[in-house]
This record gives structure tokens, sequence and C-alpha cells, in this order.
């Protein structure tokens, strides 16, 4: 959400859901990430002008 709204975080979004995907297997059970489950913004989609 921040990245969208063109703050820079240093986050890789796709890298952190994957991760949580991993240690989700690790542990053998989903974990609460809502972020995860919903999956990243599709690509080329920019920030929102209002």
């Amino acid at each position: 959400m921040l990245e969208r709204s063109g703050v820079a975080t240093g986050i890789d979004l796709d890298k952190t859901i994957a991760l949580n995907r991993w240690f989700a297997g690790v542990m053998a059970r989903p974990l609460p990430s809502g972020v995860a489950r919903a999956g990243g913004y599709a690509a080329g989609i920019g920030p929102r002008v209002y």
C-alpha cells in the first residue's frame, strides 16, 4: 500500500509473500497474513491519482 502511494519501503512484496508461504510449509499450517492470501498488486498498475 505504501509503495503504491509513492512511499519507498525497500521491501520486496513478492519475496515477502514467497517467504510467508515457505514458512507456512515449515510450520505445517497457514499463517495469518492477509497480504500473503491476497497477493500483491498486478504489474503495470501505478499509484492512484486523487
